[in-house]
């Protein structure tokens, strides 16, 4: 197989897929793939936030919650958290597993001596499989969490926003990776069927 016997190109993508890990990791784990505004009042502004595993200023519905502090946060590991988001939980965890798989086994392609197309045959559907869970997760946190404008008019003045709900960098920076991770998939079923 031309991969495993192109030692610069298997160092590539190894290389390549530690950086989209480390990515994927840290945004797998920061608090910040939700953020809103709301602006109930001319005197205080209220933000909220949330991730996989943490929320802040919101309550077990993942809704802001007036009666909240900002910085009053829980783990979303507690009861009463939305199906959706364990669903995107689960999605998530399988693709650190599945990932972290891959990435054993291109390091095991790019430093072993010894059975490179075994290696490959179990890399790619783990590879495939971790982008299709990416690609899950991505969809249905996308599907419940939807970025919208709410406005309100104040006759002679400008229009103020009174709500905005906008995906944090967390979730723009698991969705890069997704993008990238799935564009990799597709190099490598090339590489399989081509060679």
């Amino acid at each position: 197989m031309a991969f495993g016997e192109s030692k610069g190109a298997a160092l590539g993508f190894a290389l390549g897929t530690t950086v989209l890990l480390v990515m994927y990791l840290v945004g797998f784990c920061i608090p910040y793939w939700s953020m809103t505004t709301n602006v109930s009042s001319f005197e205080s502004t209220r933000m909220s936030h949330f991730g996989l595993w943490k929320a802040c200023g919101v309550s077990h519905d993942m809704i802001i919650d007036e009666f909240l502090p900002s910085d009053e946060c829980f783990s979303t590991l507690e009861q009463g958290v939305p199906g959706w988001l364990r669903a995107v939980q689960l999605f998530a965890v399988l693709v650190v597993v599945f990932g972290l798989a891959s990435w054993v086994m291109l390091w095991w392609i790019t430093c072993g001596y010894f059975g490179e197309e075994k290696a490959f045959q179990f890399m790619l559907p783990c590879w495939i499989l971790a982008g299709i869970c990416m690609l899950v997760a991505m969809c249905i946190f996308g599907h419940f969490v939807k970025p919208k404008l709410d406005t309100f008019e104040i006759p002679g003045r400008v229009q103020l926003e009174e709500e905005r709900i906008e995906f944090a960098w967390g979730f723009i920076l698991v969705a890069v990776t997704t993008a990238i991770w799935n564009a990799f998939s597709i190099v490598f079923i090339c590489i399989t069927c081509c060679c």
